[in-house]
C-alpha cells in the first residue's frame, strides 16, 4: 500500500509577512509625535523672531527718543556761545639767524624749546636785507647776488626739528629787500621820469631803503619761487612777512608799473599766485590793520586780513598802539574781538617780538581763548 504524501500548510507561514497586530496604531502614534514636534519647533522659531524684533524696536525707540530729547537743546543753543574753530596749536620760537651755522647751538635750542613746551621752530631763511641764508637754486637769487656766503643746510635743520617731534617753519621776508630791487631788473620802484631805483626813507630808522615792487610780476615771481623752494626743503609752513608796500605815502613821482590795479588788488593777486603753488604759508601783517588810522591803507591798500590767506599772524607790538574809537581800553582784548570777525575758516597765530612782556601777552591771549603764538627775534 502506497504511502500518502503529506501536504504542508503555508497559510501560517504566509500570514507572517502580512501586517501584525497594532501596526496601524504605531504609525498613528508616530505621525502624532511628528506633528507635535514640528509644532513646537514652529512656536520656538516664532518666539525667537518676535523677541529679536521686539529688541530691535526697543533700540530704535531709544535712539529716536535720545535724538528727540537732544534736539531742543540744539535749537536753543546760542551761536555766540559756540566754541571757536579748532585749529592746529602752534607755539613757536625763532632761531637766531647768525647761529644757524652752529650745529651745537641749533641742537641745544631745539631741545630746550621742546622742554619748555614749544612745538615749532621758526628758521629765518630770507632776512630783511634780502639775503638768502641757504644755497638757493632760484636763478634770480644767484644772478642778483642774494645768497649768503655762509649759507647753511636748511634741509638738514628742518629734518632735525622734525626728528625732535617739532614743526619746522621757514621765515621769509617778502618785498622788504635791500639786495634784489633794481630798476634794471624790472622789480623795483623807479622815478617816473628817470631810470633810477627809488629809495624810501624809513620813518623809524631814518635811513634810505629799497623795496621790491609788488606791481612788477618779476618781483612777485621771485618771492613765490623762494617760498616754493623752502617748502620743498621740508618746512611745513612758511612765515611770510612784509607782504606790503613801504611804510610811507608814495611819492607822486614814483612809478608803480603799468598795472592799473589798486594796492589791495595787487596784493590779492600775489596771494592768489602763491596759492597756485600749493604751498602752506602763514601771512604776517601789522596788527594795527584792525584799528583806526591809515596804516592798513598805506601798507596793504586795505585790511589785508580779508585778502584770502587761511593762516594769519597779526604782529602784535605794544609800542605801536592799537587805536580804537571810544577810548583806549585793553588793546589785546580789542584785537581778539576784531580777529574773531575775520572768519571761521581762518586760523590765527599771533606773533610778537621777543621781550620781557611775553608771558603777560601770552596769558592775556589765553584768557581770550587763543593758545597759539610765534615769538620772533628783533
Amino acid at each position: 500500500m502506497s504511502k500518502k504524501n503529506r501536504v504542508k500548510r503555508y497559510s501560517k507561514i504566509y500570514r507572517g509577512y502580512g501586517r501584525k497586530k497594532g501596526t496601524a496604531f504605531h504609525v498613528f502614534i508616530c505621525f502624532v509625535l511628528f506633528v507635535v514636534v514640528a509644532f513646537v519647533v514652529y512656536l520656538v522659531a516664532m518666539g525667537i523672531n518676535s523677541y529679536v524684533n521686539r529688541e530691535r524696536c526697543v533700540e530704535i525707540e531709544i535712539a529716536e527718543s535720545s535724538y528727540e530729547s537732544a534736539e531742543p537743546d540744539l535749537k536753543e543753543a546760542d551761536p555766540e556761545d559756540a566754541p571757536p574753530k579748532k585749529t592746529e596749536k602752534i607755539v613757536a620760537v625763532e632761531l637766531l639767524a647768525d647761529k644757524l651755522s652752529n650745529a651745537k647751538y641749533v641742537t641745544e635750542f631745539i631741545n630746550k624749546s621742546k622742554s619748555e613746551g614749544k612745538n615749532a621752530i621758526v628758521v629765518p631763511l630770507k632776512d630783511e636785507n634780502g639775503i638768502l641764508l641757504y644755497p638757493s637754486q632760484v636763478p634770480q637769487a644767484r644772478e642778483w647776488g642774494a645768497i649768503s656766503r655762509s649759507a647753511v643746510d636748511a634741509r638738514k635743520i628742518a629734518a632735525e626739528i622734525e626728528a625732535a617731534g617739532l614743526v619746522p617753519i621757514a621765515k621769509v621776508n617778502a618785498f622788504y629787500d635791500q639786495t634784489a630791487p633794481h630798476f634794471k631788473r624790472n622789480n623795483s620802484y623807479v622815478y617816473s621820469s628817470k631810470n633810477v631805483t627809488y629809495l624810501f626813507t624809513n620813518p623809524v630808522t631814518k635811513r634810505s631803503e629799497r623795496w621790491l615792487n609788488p606791481y612788477e610780476s618779476s618781483a612777485r615771481k621771485y618771492i613765490c619761487d623762494i617760498v616754493a623752494e623752502v617748502s620743498e626743503l621740508g618746512y611745513r609752513q612758511v612765515f611770510l612777512n612784509h607782504v606790503s608796500f613801504p611804510p610811507v605815502e608814495l611819492n607822486s613821482k614814483v612809478g608803480l608799473g603799468s598795472d592799473a590795479k589798486t594796492k589791495g588788488e595787487i596784493l590779492r593777486q600775489f596771494l592768489a599766485e602763491l596759492n597756485s603753488r600749493n604751498v602752506s604759508y602763514i601771512l604776517a601783517y601789522d596788527w594795527r590793520v584792525f584799528g583806526e588810522g591809515n596804516v592798513a591803507d598805506i601798507l596793504y591798500g586795505g585790511n589785508i586780513s580779508t585778502y584770502g590767506a587761511k593762516n594769519q599772524a597779526p604782529l602784535i607790538d605794544l609800542n605801536n598802539r592799537l587805536n580804537f574809537a571810544g577810548g583806549d581800553g585793553d588793546p589785546i582784548k580789542k584785537f581778539v574781538e576784531c580777529a574773531r570777525d575775520i572768519g571761521s575758516d581762518v586760523s590765527i597765530f599771533p606773533a610778537f617780538v621777543s621781550s620781557n612782556s611775553n608771558s603777560k601777552i601770552l596769558e592775556e591771549l589765553e584768557s581770550f581763548g587763543i593758545y597759539s603764538s610765534l615769538i620772533l627775534n628783533k
